[in-house]
């Protein structure tokens, strides 16, 4: 009889990765899972949303303050690209960006350092290398506890085949003022929207 090999994410595993509480080698792992796996980044989105036992003394910080701790928010994915060879040498350390198909879709979360009794706003841009940013017509899903996620089609984002980058402002209206600015420019411009950003790479032939 055949058996998968590899076992199922459960959820104390995702909350210890979420935590960063996994060996190096164990993270890895988990890793190649979520990206491979939508049930499991499900899961995670779940858990990302809702308070975990590691995030006890900072639920008690946060809401004491006045306002979210922006900073603290991070970035998970994103996943669901394609597996390719790359041969830019410059990706020879094996953290290649993901790669998307015409049909791909581009699946990524984005987690408070501490569950938060409000979500902030978040807009979505893209830029292609160090372009100007554009915005898309789509918008994040939002989860109580201040998690939020972004799972559109490749094709939505990207107009053409290239490197792009999918940045994210969160503590922004959804609005056009960071529309034809470099990255860079609206992170000098606006010091107040935490920003962050994942590099990737569209290729509509494959």
């Amino acid at each position: 009889m055949n058996r998968d090999p590899t076992p199922p994410l459960d959820d104390a595993e995702l909350l210890a990765w979420l935590d960063g509480r996994l060996s190096r080698g164990a993270r890895a792992r988990v890793d190649a899972r979520l990206a491979d796996d939508a049930a499991a980044r499900d899961l995670l989105f779940d858990l990302a949303r809702g308070p975990s036992p590691g995030f006890a003394a900072a639920v008690r910080t946060a809401a004491a303050a006045e306002t979210p701790d922006l900073l603290a928010y991070a970035l998970d994915g994103p996943y669901g690209g394609i597996k390719a060879a790359m041969d830019d040498p410059r990706e020879a350390d094996g953290d290649a960006p993901p790669v998307y198909a015409a049909d791909g879709v581009v699946d990524l979360i984005l987690r408070p350092g501490a569950p938060l009794s409000e979500t902030p706003q978040a807009a979505i841009f893209v830029c292609r290398g160090d372009g100007p940013l554009t915005a898309p017509d789509v918008s994040v899903r939002k989860a109580p506890g201040g998690a939020m996620r972004l799972r559109v089609p490749a094709a939505r984002l990207f107009a053409e085949a290239g490197r792009y980058a999918i940045c994210v402002a969160i503590g922004a209206d959804v609005d056009a003022r960071f529309v034809g600015r470099t990255l860079i420019e609206a992170r000098r411009d606006e010091p107040d929207i935490r920003w962050l950003a994942a590099d990737v790479f569209f290729d509509p032939s494959d």
